[in-house]
């Protein structure tokens, strides 16, 4: 069979490669293959040449979640700090006062552990972006361990001062 490759406007095209006893055309979108493929066949047909195009990746919504509640857990520890430390600096607290930023602890402290939890899940998904759970992950991390440090910190300091 004289000329191999299949031009579909008729025109002369010199990008023809010929590559062992297999030739195709570089340029059309067709191409005529000719000769044995790897299983030892005859191969003898056309093909249409598809540009491979990459999926694109979504990021993984509960990674984001991780990392949105991971910013909004540093805010609120921060808002905590700075009432426990205007609380420390007024000489007319109550325990109430101290209770309810106790409460405020705790309740952070749920929602990194829930937002860790969501770090961790949204890494182990499969093709799905990973950077925000990533992100959130190691934020939530850190803070849950700079709390429970704190929180240590102030139960050695209380101890030491009760005499216990």
């Amino acid at each position: 069979m004289e000329g191999n490759n299949f031009n579909p406007n008729n025109q002369q095209n010199n990008n023809t490669l010929q590559n062992g006893d297999v030739s195709y055309n570089q340029n059309a979108g067709y191409n005529q293959y000719q000769g044995y493929n790897q299983n030892g066949m005859y191969n003898q047909g056309y093909t249409y040449n598809q540009p491979y195009i990459e999926a694109r990746l979504k990021h993984s919504g509960l990674g984001i979640a991780s990392f949105v509640m991971s910013l909004v857990l540093i805010f609120g520890y921060f808002i905590i700090f700075a009432a426990s430390a205007s609380l420390a600096l007024n000489e007319d607290t109550t325990e109430g006062q101290f209770a309810v930023i106790g409460l405020g602890v705790i309740f952070l402290m749920i929602l990194s552990v829930v937002a860790l939890i969501l770090g961790i899940v949204g890494t182990a998904l499969k093709n799905r972006k990973k950077g925000f759970a990533i992100a959130g992950l190691i934020i939530n991390s850190l803070s849950l361990l700079a709390m429970i440090a704190v929180i240590a910190i102030g139960i050695v300091n209380n101890n030491r001062i009760s005499g216990l």
